[in-house]
């Protein structure tokens, strides 16, 4: 029986880590697998006759866009290559949410208008964005205002927005869903309908003035849900740098005492019983013991006593350690995972990768979450589709409001947004209340 603890890429909310625990768990060969969402680490215990990590890699990236560290690259640990991906990937997503937020920025000043367009009577303006025909044998036009916005929330839903679709997508395939799922039905929703009114304004006539459209509020919506990921991303990223600078507290290079001669080689070639030389100013490249000299050794990124220690014959020296000053030469007697650092970082990597039991409470919650959220909506839909004139609702305008409640409900219930789909909702819900009874029509 094999545990390792590798970096995992790609997880983006608490159902990701849900879905690999769950699919994962029942593979013939891991008796025990737990992803910690925060730390992006996953601790798997598995039977090397029966699964090797390449398995384990691929049936982690069958389940959506995850990458599973398991080599390293050639000059760098597992850590700093997760962590070069993750730059990667950041990057991506940084101009993704450049694209949507400069669309949404058009949609916001939009919005601006038809809010000052009854205030100021800007009719001339508002011609410009009339409809056109497309022949008068047709009968046929296009609200030109609504074409504009149909391309640009195009361009968001499947740019911008292609990790969420697809993600959603994936989870299908297993039949299964995230978080992704919830934000695509109601994106998607939203967008059909909007494109259906744009490109036949006369397919819900017998509802009534069925006119108002959604593309603004799905540009807000993914927009909001990008920027709540690459905000988390950065922070995890940065919160994440323990390893890292415990890691680059090891020494690359020894110099060893062998054949009379001085001789320098990597610290991953030395043996059990080498002789290494230490002057001062250097740092000890490994743990062992002290054979000739004496020095005042800095310890205190080990035991935090600023005062620096003195070190004679017979006494233990760790690597990684300051020589202040003074020189001596000292024994190996511990190397690769033995060492005292190598330890302080294994158990700081399983630290993170561990889970709290409260985690285990909210996993169960969450894996009924999902379906839960889709019934309430449907639901929703349902109740204000059949009684929404009774309570107000114009029925015109009653295929659009239940609509509006059913993609609330999902957005709002998803937590990826990271509390920033409250002001997309008010934003949005100020869009669509300025439009109605104001779009231009033939």
């Amino acid at each position: 029986m094999k545990k390792e603890i590798l970096p995992l890429i790609g997880m983006h909310c608490s159902s990701c880590k849900n879905l690999i625990e769950k699919k994962l768990s029942k593979v013939d060969g891991i008796h025990n697998i737990s992803v910690n969402y925060g730390s992006e680490k996953v601790t798997i215990e598995y039977d090397e006759n029966m699964i090797n990590k390449e398995d384990i890699k691929n049936h982690i990236s069958h389940l959506g866009k995850y990458n599973l560290v398991t080599e390293n690259s050639m000059h760098h640990s597992h850590e700093q290559h997760a962590q070069m991906l993750k730059d990667e990937e950041l990057k991506k997503l940084r101009t993704r949410v450049t694209v949507a937020g400069v669309i949404a920025i058009f949609f916001f000043f939009t919005m601006i208008y038809m809010l000052l367009l009854p205030v100021f009577n800007l009719s001339d303006l508002a011609m410009l964005l009339g409809s056109v025909s497309l022949g008068s044998s047709l009968n046929y036009s296009i609200n030109i205002y609504l074409l504009v916005q149909f391309i640009l929330s195009s361009v968001v839903v499947f740019y911008s927005g292609k990790d969420i679709l697809e993600s959603a997508y994936t989870a299908m395939k297993v039949k299964t869903t995230n978080m992704d799922t919830l934000i695509s039905v109601g994106t998607l929703v939203a967008w059909l309908y909007s494109t259906i009114l744009t490109f036949l304004p006369n397919v819900f006539s017998s509802l009534g003035n069925a006119s108002d459209v959604y593309f603004e509020a799905t540009v807000f919506i993914f927009f909001f849900i990008l920027l709540g990921r690459y905000l988390e991303n950065n922070a995890k990223g940065k919160a994440n740098n323990s390893i890292q600078e415990l890691i680059k507290l090891q020494v690359k290079d020894a110099v060893i005492f062998k054949d009379g001669k001085e001789i320098k080689i990597p610290v991953e070639n030395l043996k059990i019983g080498d002789i290494v030389i230490v002057r001062p100013g250097e740092k000890i490249a490994i743990d062992g013991e002290i054979v000739e000299g004496s020095g005042v050794i800095d310890q205190s990124m080990i035991s935090g006593e600023p005062i620096p220690v003195e070190k004679n014959i017979g006494d233990k020296v760790i690597g990684s350690t300051l020589c202040v000053s003074g020189s001596f030469k000292f024994k190996v007697n511990k190397k690769g995972s033995e060492t005292l650092l190598s330890q302080i970082i294994e158990k700081v990597q399983e630290a993170q990768a561990s889970q709290a039991p409260i985690q285990k409470l909210v996993d169960k919650v969450s894996s009924i979450f999902i379906p839960v959220v889709f019934l309430i909506s449907i639901a929703s839909f349902m109740f204000w589709l059949s009684f929404g004139t009774y309570l107000g609702i114009s029925s015109a305008n009653s295929i659009q409001f239940a609509i509006y409640v059913f993609i609330t409900v999902l957005i709002i219930a998803c937590p990826c947004a990271l509390g920033l789909a409250t002001p997309m909702a008010i934003i949005a819900g100020t869009g669509l209340g300025a439009k109605e009874g104001i779009l231009i029509k033939n």
